[in-house]
């Protein structure tokens, strides 16, 4: 769909019947696509109004469910819920920052939630550090972004299944334990 006129460009179904969940790049050039199942795809979009086709740059399992996607670390990487994938150099999308850039700014950092209930601290000058372990009974069974759980930098909300709200702050923790990661 064309963001500004609502027009539908293209329109496909999904292999399988899985909800697909789409994500941008910056300059609208690149889409990733997630499914539930863990396949993560990027396809070039760039010239999908005039051809009314779009073509697929690659396609990853991720071996893990996926419930969000999307461009990370200057859009040369894949963030999923299980931590971040790169890629390819020849099919990153056009805004993608180059080498040199990336080397002096790559501190970039989010924290993800997965199935197995450990909070994680991607991305980064440090990688992938897990950070602490939630009980059942602080997550919900299902977690779904922006319904039951909001992720940031430095702080996780979330609604367990029985109704209670649990807030985690960890600002002053990663001060203390990476600092400048935050």
């Amino acid at each position: 769909m064309d963001a500004i006129s609502g027009e539908i460009i293209i329109a496909w179904d999904s292999p399988g019947g899985d909800s697909i969940k789409p994500t941008w790049s910056a300059d609208g050039k690149r889409l990733l696509t997630s499914t539930e199942r863990g396949r993560v795809r990027a396809w070039d979009v760039a010239l999908a109004r005039s051809t009314k086709q779009i073509r697929l740059l690659f396609d990853l399992d991720t071996k893990h469910r996926t419930t969000l996607c999307s461009f990370f670390d200057g859009h040369r990487s894949i963030l999923t819920d299980h931590g971040v994938f790169p890629i390819p150099p020849q099919y990153r999308p056009p805004c993608a920052t180059d080498d040199h850039d990336h080397l002096l700014s790559s501190s970039e950092t989010l924290l993800r939630l997965r199935d197995d209930g450990w909070i994680w601290l991607v991305g980064g000058r440090m990688g992938e550090r897990r950070v602490c372990w939630l009980p059942p009974t602080y997550r919900p069974v299902e977690p779904t972004l922006n319904v039951n759980i909001t992720l940031s930098r430095d702080k996780v909300i979330l609604a367990t299944d029985s109704g209670r709200l649990v807030s985690l702050d960890l600002k002053r923790w990663f001060e203390k334990v990476y600092p400048g990661s935050c």
